[in-house]
Order: C-alpha cells, then sequence, then structure tokens
C-alpha cells in the first residue's frame, strides 16, 4: 500500500480498483514490457499489472488478476490449463515468456496460518502442478528448451494472537498528529502532519517490539530509502508483534484492525521465516548449483540473462545472474533466442520440503 503525495491518491493491491490507475505502473518497467520491446512476446496469467498499458506497450497476452479469496474453486484446474496454454504457445512460437502467479498458498497462509492443514495442502497443490508441466514438458520434448524458474516473493510467519504484542498506535501517540496511517501488520508508513514528523517519532520510539525509522534512517538493504513514495516515519514490527490497524476512516489506509493469523513484512535479516525461495531448471541454468542467498532485487537481473537481454538499472548484483545462468548459454541465447523459453511461476511462499520430495529431475 501506497500513498502518493503529488497524485492524492493511494495504491493498494488487486482486486482494489487502484490497482487499474496506470500512473502507479509506470515509474518503472517490468519485464515483460522490456521483453516486448525486444520482441519477445510474453504471456501472463494473473499476473497484476499485465492489464494495463505501461510505457505504451501491454503484453502478447494477459488475463488479469483474480483474487483466490472471492470464489474461485476451480483455480488448481485454471492453473494447470495455464501450464498446458503456456507450453502449447512456446511449440507455436507465439510467446517466448510465461508468467503464472499462484495465490493459493499465500491467501489460505494468512486466512488460516502458515502451519494450518489448508495452506499445507494448498502448497501440496502446486507442487503437483509443478511435477506435471515438467512431465508434459518431457512428453513434448521441451525439457531442453524450457527454462521453468519458480520463485516466491516472501514468506509468512505466524501471527496468532496466542502471544502476540500488539502495537496500538492509539494508546501510543496523538492520533490528531498523523494525517494518514499507510498499511499495518508487520510494517507500516505514517505522513504526519507537517511539523509534527519528531514528535511522533519521539513518542514511538524505545516501543518495545517496534522498530520506528525516520526516512533519511532507513536501512540501505529495504531498498526504499530514496522513493518519493516513502513516507517520512517507517515502522518495522518485530517477530511477535503485530502492528494494529487504525478503525478510523479516511486515516487509516486501509480501515481496519484484524489481525491475520499468517502475516508476511517483517526483515528477512531478523526473520529467517520472511524469506523466500527460488528454484530453476532447464538448458540456461548451471546443473546440480546451489546458490548462495539470493535478494529478491537480485532475481530480475538472473531473468533478464535467461531471456538474453542487459537488464536495466537496478539493485541486483549482476555476479549473482551470472553464477546461476549456465555459460555459453546466455550468448547463444542472443544470438538464436527463438530456441529458447522461459516459464514463471510466482508463488507466495513454497514449503522447500515438499517441492524438495518430488521436484522431477529432468536433466
Amino acid at each position: 500500500m501506497l500513498y502518493d503525495s503529488i497524485y492524492g491518491d493511494f495504491f493498494l493491491m488487486a482486486p482494489n480498483d487502484t490497482a487499474n490507475v496506470p500512473h502507479w505502473w509506470n515509474s518503472a518497467e517490468p519485464l515483460w514490457i522490456t521483453a516486448e520491446k525486444r520482441g519477445i512476446r510474453s504471456a501472463l496469467y494473473w499476473w497484476d499489472g499485465c492489464q494495463i498499458e505501461i510505457r505504451g506497450l501491454r503484453p502478447t497476452f494477459c488475463r488479469k488478476y483474480k483474487y483466490v479469496g472471492s470464489s474461485w474453486p476451480n483455480v488448481y484446474d485454471d492453473t494447470r490449463e495455464a501450464l498446458m496454454s503456456s507450453l502449447q504457445l512456446f511449440e507455436r512460437n507465439e510467446v517466448q515468456l510465461a508468467q503464472i502467479y499462484y495465490e493459493p498458498v499465500d491467501y489460505h497462509g494468512h486466512k488460516f496460518g502458515p502451519d494450518s492443514p489448508e495452506r499445507k495442502r494448498a502448497v501440496q497443490e502446486i507442487d503437483n502442478l509443478l511435477n506435471l508441466a515438467q512431465m508434459e514438458m518431457l512428453n513434448r520434448g521441451l525439457h531442453n528448451k524450457v527454462n521453468m524458474v519458480v520463485v516466491s516473493d516472501h514468506g509468512m510467519t505466524s501471527t496468532d494472537t496466542k502471544g502476540l504484542g500488539v502495537i496500538n498506535l492509539q494508546q501510543l501517540v496523538d492520533i490528531s498528529d498523523i494525517k494518514y496511517m499507510v498499511y499495518y501488520g508487520a510494517t507500516s508508513m505514517l505522513l504526519p502532519y507537517d511539523g509534527k514528523t519528531q514528535k511522533v517519532y519521539e513518542a514511538l520510539k524505545g516501543v518495545p517490539g517496534l522498530q520506528v525509522y525516520l526516512k533519511d534512517d532507513i536501512p540501505e538493504h529495504y531498498h526504499i530509502k530514496h522513493n518519493r513514495l516513502t513516507l517520512p516515519i517507517l515502522l518495522v514490527a518485530s517477530k511477535h508483534y503485530y502492528i494494529q490497524g487504525l478503525d478510523i476512516p479516511g486515516k487509516s489506509i486501509p480501515t481496519g484492525s484484524s489481525i491475520s493469523l499468517g502475516s508476511h513484512g517483517y526483515d528477512p535479516y531478523q526473520v529467517s521465516d520472511m524469506r523466500g525461495i527460488f528454484f530453476a531448471r532447464g538448458p540456461g541454468v548451471r546443473k546440480n548449483f546451489i546458490t548462495p542467498p539470493l535478494q529478491m532485487v537480485d532475481i530480475y537481473g538472473i531473468l533478464c540473462e535467461l531471456l538474453g537481454f542487459p537488464p536495466l538499472p537496478n539493485n541486483g548484483t549482476k555476479e549473482i545472474a551470472h553464477g546461476i545462468v549456465a555459460l555459453p548459454y546466455s550468448s547463444a541465447n542472443r544470438l538464436n533466442r527463438g530456441s529458447w523459453t522461459i516459464i514463471i511461476l510466482t508463488i507466495k511462499l513454497l514449503l522447500c520440503s515438499y517441492l524438495h520430495t518430488n521436484f522431477v529431475n529432468l536433466t
């Protein structure tokens, strides 16, 4: 969730309508737009942003985001169909990049908790889909032509209210000093009224379970310190703590004070549960290789390398990408891009134990 003082509006993730406002998407160029610029056609399934024209372009194919919590009983079958459709598009050379987002692991982690049977079942289902996709690639003779990358954008930790420290700002600061509280849970940003930033900061500094940063003091590894959309105060809860939202319409975005059974947004350097996953296989990927720890900003460079074009300026480490991509794959790919394709499956947390158990070795 973000607030833009220039436009005077808020960004809330889909299915909220603000996710369809173009100005939120045009400050950066996503992977599929760069690919389309270079003649690499893309197909995106339920990947938010694909419905928006960004810098004058759209993906070749977009199935816009659909919220799994809004009664989507066929999400498993639809995802299987998307995988099969991607492989057919690859065979016909109609697209060379497919991105598929699978949300149930995240949804059930929030609703029922990360260790719940519902969430474990969701992990098993995507595990089945990954194995189905790999076997289908083998049957179609595509296993040496398709790079499959499986990533998550965050982890998940339990925030069951039993033993949870709830940080209630209404008991700690003068709420009339705050214009907006943007988001709640593991993190939040505050926009105090003019002249009130230091007062609010001093009131919150030293609160147990809460790290409070003025914008200029935000750790560099968050990669948000220099962005104009970052508000004057950032709040980050420690593990086993939760920043409660305000039940004040118009002041807390989104409004609400409910607490999920599972949450994310904690500092991954302090809370290991926040760590995501990265798996890759295919002709462009080194075999039997375990990467050093990755940051989320490293993944973009890896994908650009696999697709055969240089990344735009970013905060990733290029040596990471060079270590993962199998040489001389990259130069060959640039010469004959039509021979190589990639599937990207984004899953909001995938347990490594389930994936390791059944991940088919096609190399």
